[in-house]
């Protein structure tokens, strides 16, 4: 299954309680199992940008913050789509409406700054193209053409 639509996104959003304790919010994916070993009815799960939660106690103590980070980072991990094994999952629910719109509001910055990344990355690419071009010549169609130096 493909997630296309916000409203997809949005429908497919979970809260999970690992067995190792960390809490994450994810796009949660099932996939049916390929090979025949398996039955028809077997599925395997995917979570799709997971984000951990974080449980923090304001300054005054007085409220809990929960805040929203990568569960992997994206900096060690650029595919973020994890296989979970049911016997790491104590408990899976939808979430609350807030943490919904803070999940998507977390995971659309990760985009956006994911873009800003590739596009300074494709302008850093550009710049050494240009500078290989004029050191060696390169017309705009790749022939080479020789030249005394």
């Amino acid at each position: 299954m493909i997630l296309e639509t916000k409203e997809e996104i949005k429908n497919s959003i979970r809260f999970i309680r690992l067995a190792t304790g960390e809490d994450i919010l994810a796009s949660v994916v099932y996939v049916r199992m390929g090979d025949s070993e398996h039955n028809d009815d077997e599925y395997d799960l995917f979570v799709v940008n997971p984000m951990k939660l974080m449980y923090l106690v304001s300054e005054d103590r007085q409220s809990l913050v929960i805040s929203v980070v990568e569960w992997v980072l994206s900096s060690i991990v650029d595919d973020q789509k994890f296989q979970l094994e049911p016997s790491q999952i104590l408990a899976m629910s939808a979430p609350s409406d807030n943490l919904i719109e803070r999940y998507i509001a977390a995971t659309e910055v990760k985009f956006d700054q994911d873009a800003a990344k590739h596009q300074e990355t494709s302008a850093e690419d550009q710049a050494k193209w240009d500078a290989l071009k004029e050191k060696f010549n390169f017309s705009e169609d790749l022939h080479y053409s020789r030249k005394k130096h």
